[in-house]
């Protein structure tokens, strides 16, 4: 909380708050029935260390599985472990 935001509310910054701003919460920035499910996997709990963030494992995006070390090994960039 070096900012002075607790680590749970940057996550709802970054997700259901930002979609409420821009007009698109009825379709993204929560998980529920309806709604595009684009997630990534953490290895962490970004609650308790927002630096956990971070440790991308895989992504979900449009319903295809993308992992983190392929990804990063297929542009030259180091995975985190």
């Amino acid at each position: 909380m070096k900012s002075g935001i607790p680590a749970a509310e940057v996550l709802k910054l970054a997700t259901i708050k930002s979609a409420e701003i821009t007009g698109v919460s009825e379709s993204v920035g929560s998980i529920e029935v309806g709604k595009q499910a684009n997630l990534i996997l953490i290895d962490g709990n970004p609650l308790e260390d927002i630096s956990d963030i971070r440790k991308v494992e895989w992504t979900m995006k449009g319903g295809s599985l993308y992992y983190a070390k392929e990804l990063y090994n297929s542009v030259g960039v180091k995975h985190y472990k």
